[in-house]
């Protein structure tokens, strides 16, 4: 784990439209297989010594 990383369990997880994009190669490769969700909320379980304003056990969310 990189000193400003976090691990984070993912409580839940969203298709947007830019994953169908990537997904159908309209944009990117659309190489596949493919994980699609890359909007999630969960929480952080680790987090690196340098990782500023999060620590374990708050709760965290991101956005595509």
């Amino acid at each position: 784990m990189n000193s400003a990383e976090l691990l984070v369990s993912v409580a839940a997880a969203g298709i947007n439209l830019i994953d169908i994009h990537l997904q159908s190669g309209e944009i990117g490769h659309g190489k596949i297989p493919m994980m699609p969700g890359s909007d999630f909320a969960g929480r952080v379980d680790r987090s690196g010594p340098t990782s500023l304003h999060l620590s374990p056990g708050m709760p965290c969310s991101a956005p595509a």
